[in-house]
């Protein structure tokens, strides 16, 4: 058996943020186990740990995660107003184009 190509692995380790935010935003930390984090990614429950240390680590992880995607986003939404906007017009336009 082959061992999984860096591009694989960082791929799965993507899915399971993505997938550990997602339940942590319906469930809850704490209502949330390892077995449905695991089984949601598509991999074993024993191969959650060759990322994450444990469900502690895995949070950590995901609260970084949630903090870099937002705040590039908030990044390219303000980068995208207009340069003759002021300050004001700028988040309004920024808020305006999230909700």
């Amino acid at each position: 058996m082959s061992r999984k190509k860096s591009a694989d692995l960082e791929q799965t380790k993507q899915e399971l943020l993505e997938v550990g935010l997602s339940l942590f935003e319906q469930k809850g930390f704490n209502a949330t186990g390892i077995q449905e984090i695991a089984t949601s990614a598509g991999i074993p429950k024993g191969s959650f740990y060759n990322y994450f240390a444990s469900k502690d680590d895995f949070g950590v992880a995901v609260i970084n995660y949630y903090t870099k995607f937002n705040t590039e986003i908030w990044q390219d939404l303000l980068a995208t107003t207009n340069e003759k906007e002021n300050s004001y017009e700028a988040l309004n336009s920024a808020f305006l184009e999230i909700t």
